[in-house]
């Protein structure tokens, strides 16, 4: 088994990850999207109904939603992020990603070179990672989107011990 770290959806209801040994079945329900995150250097799994293979973890990434950034840099992947578009609003919403900014950083025109791009629900980048936290009912079901970005990056339990702090914080506890 290459996922020791198990997540569950507990509370957001716009997404949805299944375990298997190699791979894990991830279902953006909120956007009718459906992705196979296989461990690097195994073999591509065949599943029915899926929209886009991925091999895990990510390091390659763009980014065509601010909301997205805090999240990412929380997982400790800033460094992961090498396209963002539009990029001075992006660089406007952080300022450790904007000394970041660095030359090689491509362009929105050139997403195929990106594992991902993670955006809005009507992008058209290569390997588009819809973000549908905004669709959801309240503030902790959209905090469980940290635990959706932790999947691609294989820091599932980072991605959970975060959730968990941000509810307690939220709820007072």
């Amino acid at each position: 088994d290459y996922f020791p770290e198990k997540m569950s959806v507990d509370h957001a209801t716009g997404f949805t990850v299944e375990y298997h040994n190699s791979y894990k079945i991830v279902n953006n329900t909120a956007a009718a999207q459906t992705f196979v995150l296989y461990q690097c250097g195994t073999p591509v799994p065949s599943v029915s109904g899926v929209d886009t293979y991925i091999s895990v973890p990510v390091s390659n990434v763009g980014i065509a939603t601010s909301i997205i950034i805090p999240w990412i840099e929380m997982l400790d992947e800033r460094e992961s992020i090498a396209m963002f578009a539009p990029r001075n609003k992006a660089l406007s919403h952080s300022k450790c990603l904007a000394e970041l900014n660095r030359p090689e950083m491509t362009d929105a025109s050139d997403s195929e070179s990106l594992d991902l791009t993670f955006g809005s629900s009507s992008f058209t980048y290569h390997n588009a990672i819809a973000m549908t936290a905004f669709s959801e009912s309240s503030v902790i079901t959209e905090m469980e989107y940290i635990e959706f970005i932790s999947l691609f990056y294989n820091k599932e339990a980072l991605g959970m011990e975060i959730f968990d702090h941000m509810k307690e914080q939220y709820e007072c506890n």
